[in-house]
């Protein structure tokens, strides 16, 4: 049994994936910033690679971009810190707790 959550997020996720493709890069930041950093972190967990990397580079401000990581798998949140240059990952780290930078 699909729950409306579920479904919601489903149509999100089918969304974010339809704008990538498109690369409507305005529309998808407006989307992704209007969301719940955990729902966009859910929605990472579904996306290939290379489509989370996109779409966190497409979210508006630090502040967000840093709280949505602090709600994705361990994995993913190294996934998209890699490729990062130093000072991009710097500015996220700033933006984040002590408790959350440690990860």
């Amino acid at each position: 049994m699909v729950h409306e959550r579920d479904t919601r997020l489903i149509r999100i996720e089918d969304m974010v994936r339809r704008l990538l493709r498109r690369k409507a890069d305005t529309h998808l930041a407006n989307a992704l910033d209007k969301m719940h950093a955990a729902e966009v972190a859910q929605i990472f967990n579904r996306l290939e690679v290379e489509e989370r990397s996109q779409a966190l580079s497409v979210v508006s401000g630090a502040k967000h971009r840093a709280s949505i990581l602090t709600e994705c798998d361990t994995h993913i949140i190294r996934e998209l810190l890699d490729p990062m240059a130093n000072e991009g990952v710097i500015v996220l780290l700033k933006e984040l707790d002590s408790d959350d930078a440690r990860y």
